[in-house]
């Protein structure tokens, strides 16, 4: 196993500096989500661990899937995945995953 060894360093407190002054422009604040699939040609069918990005969703038991590293991992029902103007129809939702696999095999 690999270890790191640091030493502790006592940091002097400084007051914070003003960088923008007050205006009466109102502030605009953008939020960007980035929704990332791993195409994946081991993979049967698409899947996702995030259960509210789907819609139409069926809430079903439909049996477990077990991946390259052994882990199995149930498969609690299905959706459409929709990103904007695109809809990835059927897509399984595995509980505790921790990614979106896109199944290209």
């Amino acid at each position: 196993p690999l270890t790191r060894i640091a030493t502790a360093t006592i940091v002097p407190h400084r007051e914070p500096i003003l960088i923008v002054k007050s205006t009466d422009k109102p502030i605009v604040t953008l939020v960007v989500q980035i929704i990332l699939w791993y195409l994946d040609s081991g993979c049967s069918k698409h899947m996702t661990g995030d259960r509210s990005q789907l819609i139409n969703f069926v809430q079903k038991f439909l049996g477990t899937v077990k991946f390259g590293n052994d882990h199995v991992a149930k498969i609690m029902g299905y959706g459409d995945y929709q990103i904007r103007n695109v809809i990835i129809s059927r897509v399984y939702y595995v509980e505790g995953l921790g990614h979106n696999l896109f199944s290209v095999g």
